[in-house]
């Protein structure tokens, strides 16, 4: 297999110009989050969910540049 360079300009000409563009795009998500189990949850285990959902967010935070966010909340006291 070989090597094929593309640019942004080459998904633009193929694919046209992104509709929203990114000024105005969205910029903040929420995100709702299940866990399914057929048994209750551990503290231990739900404080495992919620660091890997607060990683996330930092995550993605970072990958837009702090151009974005997502919020997936505090799983265990989303619970209703």
């Amino acid at each position: 297999m070989q090597k094929k360079i593309v640019k942004i300009s080459d998904i633009i000409d193929k694919l046209g110009p992104r509709v929203p563009n990114d000024l105005n795009s969205q910029k903040s998500f929420n995100i709702l989050t299940l866990i399914i189990t057929d048994k209750d949850l551990t503290d231990e285990e739900w404080e495992y969910y919620d660091s890997q959902a607060k990683g996330f967010e930092k995550d993605f935070t970072w990958a837009t540049d702090n151009k974005a966010n997502v919020n997936l909340g505090n799983l265990k006291d989303s619970i209703r």
